[in-house]
């Protein structure tokens, strides 16, 4: 394939021509501890569950959708690739590709439901890729800073979406009740909690006061990390390798702890290793 276009274009017709029978509701084709936390969202009163999926753009839960393998996490080889371009432009190109076929994005979503109150979570990759879609969107909602919070990690700036970011932290882990996989989900379960307790309240409330409060009872946890087991350890690495095959064993070690476990970091580096030898 020589451009972007002429790849979506291929996947496109290859989505498109898979039989009703390939295809099963969305909210039954995902896996894992993250879209399980997000499902609990789901089944709160009031909460509409949607997908921001790589390779069929935005997508309602009940949705029928084929088995496909795409993705926007770079250190995947099933990732949408750049073909020269910023990475960060590829992923936005992309994004909208698949937009423009399904004809529906947050512009649409939005502009359906202009009233409603919105949290997107996603990785660093993610938000990049939908980031002019969400920014075009905004313009429709009545009262935007009230309505909308987008959460992710990580520093990485967005423009004009800065004011809507909400960041996790690895030190949020143990308050949580979440690992390094399923942060920025379980962040946003407590963030649609508080919401149904406070109401509709401005992102930079939330900052200043929900945060405060999870970071608080981070540091009452400090002192209390669970003592693990080698395989429990063996595990956990073989997820996050799993999930970032080029993770360190020291990042990998303080991410660990971060969420509550402890481990000896000599016996936990040499786990690691073996660990990462198997995969190679």
């Amino acid at each position: 394939m020589d451009s972007l276009e002429s790849l979506a274009k291929d996947w496109l017709n290859k989505v498109n021509s898979l039989s009703q029978d390939d295809k099963m509701p969305a909210h039954k084709r995902y896996m894992g501890a993250h879209w399980q936390t997000a499902l609990s969202c789901g089944q709160q009163e009031g909460v509409e569950l949607w997908v921001m999926s790589a390779g069929l753009g935005l997508i309602y839960s009940q949705q029928l959708i084929p088995d496909y393998q795409a993705t926007f996490s770079l250190h995947s080889p099933d990732t949408i690739p750049n073909m020269g371009q910023r990475r960060a432009d590829a992923y936005q190109q992309w994004w909208h590709l698949l937009c423009q076929e399904s004809r529906f994005g947050f512009f649409d979503l939005f502009s359906t439901h202009p009233d409603d109150n919105f949290i997107i979570a996603g990785s660093n990759d993610y938000i990049s890729a939908i980031n002019d879609d969400v920014l075009n969107a905004i313009h429709v909602l009545p009262n935007p800073t009230r309505q909308l919070v987008i959460i992710t990690s990580g520093t990485r700036q967005y423009r004009d979406l800065d004011t809507y970011i909400l960041r996790s932290k690895a030190t949020m882990a143990k308050a949580l009740e979440a690992n390094m996989l399923t942060l920025n989900i379980n962040l946003a379960k407590r963030v649609l909690q508080w919401r149904e307790q406070s109401g509709s309240i401005p992102v930079e409330k939330i900052k200043q006061e929900l945060l405060r409060t999870i970071e608080g009872t981070t540091e009452n946890h400090q002192e209390n990390r669970i003592r693990r087991t080698p395989e429990y350890v063996e595990q956990y690495l073989k997820e996050a390798l799993a999930q970032n095959p080029t993770l360190k064993p020291t990042p990998a070690l303080r991410h660990f702890r971060d969420s509550g476990n402890s481990f000896e970091e000599k016996r936990f580096k040499a786990i690691f290793t073996k660990v990462a030898a198997a995969r190679n």
